[in-house]
């Protein structure tokens, strides 16, 4: 069966557009209802509460979120400026409250399920299905982890800018080239748009006009100015391995395991969860298995679906552009999340629809007794999927109130991870037990954890980070830290600050002290806590005899550290 023709764009324009979005934003906010009253969560108190350089935007400020090696740059380990932007907005209008965050991302959701049912409407698909299409992605349950943290307004929206850039390009090229520029700098993985937009240039080239290819070479060029400063930003950061075992081979098996764990998500969802940490796959884990044969046969359909020029392969390479970025070819400290899903289901979305159409096309066309059953069969199908997808995104919804919450489901789910180990470290200190807690820290530090602050803060820990086995764990974190944030030349204040607090951990007065002093006289919106840290490092250098190890430093930038602690390890 030849492919339906595209349909323009138009087929639900107007009001009925907006009539759409509101009925999607009305079931999102009350799917969603139980997150809204939550606190900030994951990486929101960095991105947003404590990020110096949108609080009060200056020109200074402005100048260092737009500059691609500036300390903004190093702060939330990203370029994307306008992402900063966007929430320095939020802050002047609402304040720092995280309800009204998580309103905008929701109703930012809602307007990216309508831009998918436009899309898909754009390829063919009938209305009906391509609503449906739509609703299947506002409630999906993996869904509910990009609209519930505030900082990830950056997914929400840079899908949201790749789907409109898409759905433009072909009429109005130039506003297209600008939504695919600002979805970059909103966040990178909206490179998607790029690949997907050349395949469907090429198989719609026999049936209309394409854009001219000067369009695609600025678009090319828009993702490489971009890619440059991000993966920079990313290398300051630092591979993690250990996610994914210490050998090429298990890294490799690894990343075709989480491929489809992603699409066994995608459709059931099965496995969604905070904190994922899958263990390595070894040669007789199923996910590897499954993962190859679904890759086989994707790969198969793509091939086959581009050689008919069909709107399918445009989704497919959707799907897999968006994949690409967060597939762990760069590994994470969590080499999966809920959200990484998000910018990917789109294109499995129009693919499933479109495969689904061709196979059940004959079935569901003319006005037999029959062709009714299918349809109403079909219909009462997706009606409960939805609302089985719905009722769980709604049960699953209050996980995003708090980082403890986010916390448990991850022990519950990977008994063997990172927040289980956290979690039974503090347990062995409420029980007053320094050896296990040792054990717990050892454990994490085997899983590539290395943020010893968070135990600093932990009252059940606190009363043994001076016992020698606790001690010994958190030193080998913090050499870590050192080992990493000294290579590079010219180190931000925020990262000697963090250099500095790794010395004086290890009760390394001299070179904690010389390092503060740099920071301070490298400049930036630390300052003030450095002199004060400062002060109580030297009255400690005092008490105790020991000389301040000064550090000659030429005139200009300082040199000699590079990097930054892993402690979230996302593009």
């Amino acid at each position: 069966m030849s492919p339906p023709p595209p349909r323009p764009a138009s087929a639900l324009g107007g009001l009925r557009a907006l009539g759409l979005w509101l009925a999607f934003s009305l079931a999102a906010l009350a799917v969603h209802a139980p997150s809204l009253d939550g606190g900030w969560i994951l990486d929101d108190g960095v991105t947003i509460v404590h990020d110096p350089f949108i609080q009060d935007l200056s020109l200074d400020d402005l100048r260092e979120i737009w500059d691609p090696s500036g300390a903004a740059l190093v702060h939330s380990m990203n370029y994307a400026p306008l992402h900063l932007m966007v929430h320095a907005a939020e802050l002047a209008v609402f304040g720092p409250s995280p309800r009204a965050f998580r309103i905008v991302n929701l109703l930012l959701h809602a307007v990216t399920a309508c831009l998918l049912v436009l899309l898909l409407a754009r390829s063919g698909i009938p209305l009906p299905g391509a609503v449906a299409g739509g609703a299947f992605f506002l409630v999906h349950p993996a869904n509910a982890e990009a609209v519930s943290a505030a900082f990830q307004l950056k997914t929400v929206l840079s899908t949201a800018l790749g789907l409109w850039a898409l759905l433009a390009v072909w009429k109005h090229p130039a506003a297209a080239t600008l939504a695919f520029g600002a979805a970059l700098l909103v966040k990178f993985s909206a490179a998607f748009a790029l690949p997907t937009a050349l395949v469907w240039a090429y198989t719609r080239s026999r049936d209309e006009p394409t854009p001219h290819w000067a369009w695609w070479v600025l678009w090319g060029a828009l993702l490489v100015a971009v890619a440059i400063p991000e993966f920079g930003a990313f290398e300051r950061v630092g591979q993690n391995a250990v996610a994914l075992g210490d050998d090429a081979l298990t890294r490799v098996r690894s990343i075709v395991a989480i491929g489809a764990r992603y699409l066994a998500m995608a459709v059931v969802p099965v496995g969604v969860s905070a904190f994922h940490q899958p263990a390595p796959s070894g040669w007789s884990d199923p996910w590897w298995w499954l993962g190859l044969v679904s890759l086989g046969g994707l790969a198969w359909r793509w091939v086959w679906t581009l050689r008919r020029r069909s709107e399918e392969a445009g989704y497919w390479m959707l799907a897999v552009a968006a994949f690409a970025p967060v597939s762990q070819v760069f590994p994470f400290l969590y080499p999966m999340a809920d959200r990484y899903l998000y910018a990917v289901l789109p294109g499995l979305i129009g693919a499933g629809l479109l495969a689904g159409g061709a196979l059940l096309g004959p079935r569901l066309a003319g006005p037999g007794r029959a062709a009714g059953r299918w349809r109403t069969g079909l219909a009462a199908l997706l009606g409960v999927v939805l609302a089985g997808f719905a009722i769980g995104t709604h049960q699953r919804s209050p996980v995003f109130t708090s980082d403890a919450a986010m916390q448990r489901e991850a022990a519950r789910n990977y008994p063997n991870g990172i927040h289980a180990r956290l979690l039974s470290a503090h347990a062995a200190g409420l029980r007053r037990d320094p050896e296990e807690i040792a054990r717990h820290l050892r454990r994490l530090a085997d899983l590539g954890f290395v943020n010893w602050t968070i135990f600093l803060g932990d009252p059940a820990l606190q009363p043994f980070l001076k016992h020698p086995a606790v001690r010994e764990q958190i030193d080998g974190m913090a050499a870590r830290w050192i080992e990493r944030l000294g290579a590079i030349a010219e180190p931000e204040q925020i990262e000697l600050n963090m250099l500095a607090q790794a010395y004086l951990v290890r009760d390394e007065l001299a070179p904690g002290i010389a390092t503060l002093e740099r920071a301070i006289a490298r400049g930036g919106p630390y300052t003030d806590s450095l002199e004060e840290t400062l002060r109580h490092a030297r009255r400690d250098a005092r008490i105790r005899g020991i000389a301040p190890r000064r550090q000659p430093r030429a005139p200009g930038r300082p040199s000699g550290f590079q990097g930054r602690v892993p402690i979230r390890g996302e593009p």
